[in-house]
């Protein structure tokens, strides 16, 4: 009798296990059929993955230059570092439309005042995909805020690569941004979420070549506008 219960349980977990994937997915925790597989497959292969991700921010040496702007505010990136999320759960980021990932790059975080940008990239000559999570990326901008905001002078932006644990081809950059915002007020309806205005933005294109932009019938266009 003990027996047969056994054989009648084991199927069954291996029923759940397949369809486990059917579950609802959320952006706050990795539950993809493509993220999972990543994450474990990396962590089990690799005994230092875990201590990669949890390394200090002395470990790191930034690449610090002018490049990324100078006279940088040192609360202003203290705001932008502030909104990176504090999860250190392992997970999976990836350059938009290669794949499904929980980190659509690249991610920039802003600070308040707008003058100081967190770029979150990945090398689009290398796999485009990599596994990290959310401490390694703060001590590795905290790092380029002490060594290039903080302790040069005049202080600037600066950038450290070879992030990720499976591939090494993240990297988080500090820069110097100048915002030319227009706020218009919108007493007609209220205005669009978060969520919303993100999923669009995650799905633009996206390049550092510099792109003609203007109306149709303008010669030499790249882009025309509007946009939609």
């Amino acid at each position: 009798m003990f027996s047969i219960f056994l054989s009648l349980v084991i199927p069954l977990l291996s029923v759940f296990t397949v369809s486990s994937n059917a579950l609802p997915s959320s952006r706050n925790i990795i539950s993809s059929s493509l993220s999972l597989p990543i994450v474990l497959k990396t962590l089990h292969t690799n005994n230092t993955s875990r201590q990669d991700l949890a390394s200090p921010v002395s470990s790191y040496s930034p690449d610090c230059s002018i490049s990324y702007g100078r006279y940088l505010n040192q609360a202003s990136c203290n705001s932008a570092l502030a909104k990176i999320s504090q999860v250190t759960t392992p997970i999976t980021f990836g350059e938009r439309g290669t794949g499904t990932w929980d980190v659509v790059l690249p991610r920039r975080y802003l600070s308040d005042d707008g003058q100081c940008a967190i770029d979150v990239k990945v090398d689009l000559n290398g796999a485009q995909r990599d596994v990290s999570n959310y401490l390694q990326i703060t001590n590795a901008a905290s790092a380029v805020l002490r060594d290039c905001v903080q302790m040069r002078q005049p202080s600037t932006g600066g950038l450290v690569t070879n992030l990720g644990i499976r591939y090494r081809s993240l990297s988080a950059e500090i820069s110097r941004y100048y915002p030319n915002v227009e706020c218009r007020d919108q007493t007609t309806s209220a205005p669009p979420s978060y969520d919303s205005c993100k999923d669009i933005l995650d799905t633009m294109q996206w390049s550092e070549s510099l792109t003609n932009f203007g109306l149709p019938w303008q010669v030499r266009l790249v882009a025309e506008i509007p946009l939609c």
